[in-house]
């Protein structure tokens, strides 16, 4: 079975304290990217406390 759709959890465990995403987790990201996975963020925030900062 191949998977098409990883959802990833923002809320410290993919995002730490800092706000910021470790350089293996933006690789292991950009590694299923390429074997054409879709990447999505999930949270139980509200939308308006999730979204970064402009």
């Amino acid at each position: 079975m191949a998977y098409k759709l990883i959802a990833l959890n923002i809320d410290e465990t993919l995002v730490k304290a800092n706000a910021k995403l470790t350089r293996q987790t933006k690789e292991a990201i950009e590694y299923v990217k390429a074997k054409d996975v879709y990447v999505t963020l999930a949270t139980s925030r509200p939308f308006i406390s999730a979204k970064k900062n402009c």
